[in-house]
């Protein structure tokens, strides 16, 4: 995985840049709603209901995948940034190993932060009864829902192919929309702490992906991100194992 921004990713993210303020404002005013609404009425007969309904959900296995998810989504960034962090190194890019690492650090402690802070302020109790834990946020969806939306960011704007692409970006979307419904199926937590968590999610993905451009930018004496020619280095057997494209440096006129 490479943050490198080429001519397509850059043209394809364009229409949507305008759009970021509005949408981390949105989740921002809904994180602070929730946690008032909840702390106002923590009881609801209507989360109740949704969460008896996606518990009625029944399938060969369904269980056991909704365990797994919530297993694999604890800790994610714990588990898959060393893995990012090898492919940054195996593909020449220490710069974008620091940055990466820098990042992940940086905005995984804030959402801690932000977690605890809010669950103080909801102050409500888990669905079971043994939890002394606080319930708002979510803190597996809003953990797992930076952390892969900022991994797709990153994908999206390297150079693997579009199929590469599209495999990442589908296996961990489908994460993304699993641990939320894991976390109510398996009664770890009310359906507005899933929402909650999701709009944390969110807002921290947009701030690690800013964070992650910046950092580039500062790096870079010319105060522009570092051009794919000038850091894309990827061993041959890495390269056609993942599927990145091959690029011929251009000469300079």
């Amino acid at each position: 995985v490479t943050a490198v921004i080429t001519p397509q990713s850059k043209t394809s993210v364009r229409p949507f840049a305008g759009h970021i303020p509005t949408v981390a404002g949105g989740s921002l005013v809904l994180l602070v709603t929730l946690a008032v609404i909840i702390r106002l009425s923590p009881e609801s007969s209507a989360e109740s209901s949704v969460m008896e309904w996606v518990r009625s959900f029944s399938a060969p296995g369904l269980g056991r995948l909704m365990e797994s998810v919530s297993r694999f989504t604890n800790q994610p960034g714990a588990m898959l940034a060393p893995v990012a962090t090898l492919v940054f190194l195996a593909t020449g890019r220490i710069r974008g190993a620091v940055i990466f690492l820098v990042v992940v650090a940086m905005v995984g402690i804030a959402v801690y932060a932000a977690d605890f802070a809010l669950g103080e302020v909801a102050g409500r109790g888990r669905p079971v009864p043994y939890e002394t834990r606080s319930s708002y946020p979510s803190g597996h969806t809003s953990g797992s829902t930076w952390f892969f939306v900022f991994l797709m960011f990153v994908v999206s704007r390297s150079a693997v192919t579009e199929f590469g692409k599209g495999c990442v970006m589908g296996s961990l979307g489908t994460l993304v929309v699993l641990v939320g419904l894991s976390r109510v199926f398996l009664h770890r937590h009310w359906p507005l702490d899933v929402v909650g968590g999701y709009a944390l999610g969110i807002l921290a993905a947009l701030c690690a992906a800013w964070l992650f451009e910046r950092l580039h930018q500062k790096v870079n004496a010319k105060g522009r991100l570092i051009p794919d020619e000038e850091v894309y280095r990827p061993q041959i057997g890495l390269r056609r194992l993942i599927g990145f494209k091959s690029r011929r440096k251009q000469a300079e006129p």
